[in-house]
């Protein structure tokens, strides 16, 4: 199984990512690589993910993009057999000052993408 996961490089994502990578799967992460908190944490995120691939005989893509391209996100979902969700902007403060910003990443996109 192919397996898109946005905000691949984060926390969650990229734990999401490890796990099926563990199990078999091939996996496409797409991630901004904002750099909210430390990039050398995503940084070394994506390198554990590579060995993984290396390690399980996985097809391991990351795609440094931005989930509000809706053109490379439709490519990607139509690419995948299934979709994990992640992408956050991350920062109560700043969703606060810029909801509408916070709301295109987290929310409306990637559902324009998936029922377009």
């Amino acid at each position: 199984m192919r397996i898109l996961v946005t905000g691949g490089a984060g926390f969650i994502g990229g734990h999401l990512a490890e796990a099926f990578l563990r199990e078999g799967h091939d996996v496409i992460v797409l991630d901004s690589m904002e750099p909210f908190y430390d990039l050398g944490i995503k940084e070394h995120t994506l390198e554990v993910h590579r060995d993984l691939a290396t390690d399980n005989n996985c097809e391991y893509r990351f795609v440094d993009g931005d989930i509000r391209d809706a053109d490379l996100l439709a490519d990607l979902v139509h690419e995948s057999d299934a979709v994990y969700h992640q992408a956050a902007k991350a920062g109560v403060r700043p969703s606060v000052e810029a909801p509408l910003e916070y709301n295109e990443v987290n929310v409306c996109l990637l559902y324009t993408s998936l029922s377009g």
